[in-house]
């Protein structure tokens, strides 16, 4: 894990800063188009909230979720040296990049709590640790879908080039720069196919409400998790034996 830390910050001089940095620059560039020039007044459960604190809400988990899912067709390839020399069960390199995902979460979360309460969005701590908990369960969702990409690009390196692609199409189809309540309803049900939808939700409810008691969205996040895991899981099993023969 220390490794791929040390790579993705190679020759750059702020190092580990970026972690801060990206994703608040990130949110600043939302805030000012949505926020300020578009006045978007977002409710979560009938309560309005500051546009910067559910954009941030929403944001910060997918910044997480996404860069997890970016290394994805590329897990495989860049450990090759080692699958190779190594009986080691490839799963190790989703866990490893999964928790070099949540790392940026845990430095900037403090950071975000501090503004929050600026702007007297004030979380109870069971919203904190609810919100953890979301942010960390997204990761389960994104190992299957890990698992999926990273064999798929070793037999199909396509695969590689649609992951940006894909990424961005999800997040745009997430209430996180926009309310919910601005999504018409046919539009609405179209976009809860998303399978982070249930999760963003239950980010926001557990931030600015302290509570997961949406059952539509649990039952949502499960079934998703469910989903991904079996689906990449069974990729894995037909396909595991090829994948050195394919490095």
């Amino acid at each position: 894990m220390a490794k791929e830390v040390r790579t993705q910050f190679a020759g750059s001089i702020l190092g580990r800063l970026w972690w801060v940095f990206g994703p608040f620059l990130q949110m600043g560039l939302y805030a000012l188009v949505f926020g300020l020039i578009l006045k978007s007044r977002p409710l979560v459960g009938g309560i309005e909230v500051p546009y910067v604190v559910y954009l941030c809400a929403g944001l910060l988990p997918w910044t997480v979720w996404s860069s997890f899912l970016a290394r994805a067709p590329q897990l495989f390839i860049d450990n090759a040296h080692y699958i190779k020399k190594i009986r080691i069960p490839k799963f190790v390199f989703v866990v490893q990049s999964s928790a070099v995902a949540a790392l940026p979460f845990l430095v900037t979360l403090p950071l975000f709590l501090g503004l929050a309460v600026i702007l007297g969005a004030v979380p109870t701590f069971m919203g904190v640790l609810g919100y953890t908990v979301v942010t960390l369960t997204g990761l389960l969702l994104c190992m299957g879908i890990v698992m999926l990409l990273a064999y798929l690009n070793v037999f199909l390196r396509d695969v590689g080039q649609l992951v940006p692609f894909l990424v961005q199409v999800l997040f745009w189809s997430l209430p996180i720069c926009y309310a919910q309540q601005n999504i018409a309803g046919g539009l609405k049900e179209v976009l809860q196919l998303n399978p982070f939808s249930g999760l963003v939700n239950l980010a926001h409810a557990a931030f600015i409400k302290g509570t997961l008691s949406s059952r539509e969205d649990l039952l949502h996040v499960v079934a998703m998790i469910s989903l991904s895991w079996l689906v990449g899981l069974f990729v894995a099993h037909r396909t595991d034996k090829w994948v050195v023969d394919e490095l």
